[in-house]
């Protein structure tokens, strides 16, 4: 759940990429652009979420093993409570 403006995310994830030795598997679970109209956590900027086209380019280097979207339902403490709009990923770099 690293949701951070554009202008950071996509050398955030670059970054994370280079830190995954050959082999290596990338777990990434956060919102995506559907959460943005409820209130079970998030960031209320649309842009902080992630859509499977943005992971997709952003870990384009990758090999994605999965990429789906789900409705979930969150019990994660006060702010982080109900149903929840969540995507996840698991991509390995060769």
């Amino acid at each position: 759940y690293a949701h951070m403006p554009p202008d950071l995310r996509a050398e955030f994830h670059a970054r994370a990429t280079r830190w995954l030795k050959p082999g290596g598997t990338l777990i990434l679970e956060g919102f995506n652009p559907q959460q943005i109209n409820r209130d079970s956590g998030g960031p209320s900027n649309p842009e902080m979420l992630f859509s499977e086209s943005m992971l997709r380019s952003d870990f384009s280097n990758l090999a994605i093993q999965h990429l789906a979207t789900r409705l979930v339902e969150l019990n994660e403490g006060p702010y982080h409570q109900g149903p929840a709009e969540i995507i996840r990923m698991v991509a390995s770099r060769s």
